[in-house]
């Protein structure tokens, strides 16, 4: 496609356009350039929130299709979709990834496996907004894992902020042994609620993984080589889960299921091709902190559509985890600012010693 050339004095914009006009988009677009990487996160978290309430739907229609092979069904179409789209945008080995990759590819990819079975499984029992908070715990265990591979620093107040998570935790799943038998709106039996509380935090540990491997990756491979690999994992593994489990294959016939599977789809892809290109660009304590997001679309989703609201306890495990949240990520954006200021004043320093 040819594109002929545009007067340059030409206003970008119909009408009239003064003087502080073009200050403000000026200024407009400087911001979006210097958060594009966040804003992309937080892009995202909404494609997440919206995947998550089709997950949800889908759990309760009649002969509801199980999990693994919801996972099968969205990744096959999600793996077909980045391959097509590399091959057309000419994106090089688009099947393996760029040498060099590979192996932490394919540790990306299982560890994302083991992060959404974690939140599909969670959401049969735990509402909206009960899931997506328990995947808060990720920058905790995010930055011990950095500490461990990367070698970030880890200090005693994100130590407390674990301990603050792990309350949080406790009174989101309020099981039995402490809380009796538990309040919460559309579980039937507490000990699921407390498996899929198990199951939410295996997804973590999974999303830890996969985000440290999309860290250490980088720009050496393309959003599109990460989202493949993801896919083609999930593929992989939920197949062999559902033989090794006997899991039957359920057939679905209705409309509603069509449609929610295909914005599910849509949703999750957009969500994580804008994830990776995010990560991509932002520092781990920014980009964690668009992470938070997410709550705040599945709350105004939650309430909308199903009308819920979360018990006591849960608001209070919510509200700990998120300030724990916050702290670690707030944390992580001074120390790297101090860094950085460190590291300016080390150079100047330096050049007027030269």
């Amino acid at each position: 496609m040819t594109v002929g050339a545009q007067d340059e004095s030409a206003p970008l914009l119909p009408g009239k356009i003064t003087w502080y006009n073009w200050r403000f988009l000026d200024r407009l677009e400087k911001v979006y350039k210097r958060n594009t990487g966040f804003l992309l996160i937080a892009a995202a978290q909404l494609g997440f929130s919206a995947s998550d309430v089709c997950v949800q739907e889908l759990n309760r229609l009649d002969h509801p299709v199980p999990t693994l092979q919801l996972i099968v069904l969205r990744m096959t179409i999600t793996y077909v979709c980045c391959l097509m789209t590399m091959l057309w945008a000419g994106i090089p080995e688009p099947f393996r990834g760029p040498e060099g990759t590979r192996t932490m590819l394919v540790f990306r990819g299982l560890c994302g496996f083991v992060g959404i079975l974690g939140v599909y499984y969670s959401l049969k029992y735990l509402s909206l907004s009960e899931a997506t908070v328990l995947t808060f715990l990720t920058p905790f265990t995010t930055t011990i894992s950095s500490a461990i591979f990367l070698g970030e620093t880890v200090t005693v107040g994100y130590l407390v902020a674990g301990l603050l998570n792990i309350f949080g935790v406790i009174c989101i799943a309020q099981p039995v042994l402490l809380f009796g038998k538990s309040p919460a709106e559309g579980t039937e039996d507490p000990e699921f609620r407390l498996l899929a509380v198990g199951m939410s935090l295996l997804g973590v540990m999974g999303s830890t993984g996969a985000f440290t491997a999309i860290r250490a990756i980088g720009f050496r491979a393309h959003a599109l080589h990460s989202s493949a690999s993801y896919s083609l994992q999930c593929v992989i593994a939920a197949s062999i889960g559902m033989v090794v489990t006997g899991t039957p294959i359920v057939i679905p016939t209705q409309l509603k299921w069509g449609i929610l599977f295909a914005i599910l789809v849509l949703t999750g892809f957009v969500g994580q091709v804008f994830l990776v290109m995010g990560f991509q660009r932002e520092t781990a304590g920014r980009g964690t902190t668009a992470l938070y997001t997410q709550i705040v679309f599945a709350t105004i989703i939650e309430r909308i559509f199903f009308d819920y609201t979360p018990n006591t306890w849960s608001a209070i495990g919510i509200t700990v985890i998120m300030l724990a949240a916050i702290y670690v990520a707030v944390r992580v954006i001074e120390i790297s600012h101090c860094c950085c200021t460190t590291n300016t004043s080390a150079d100047v320093e330096a050049s007027g010693e030269s």
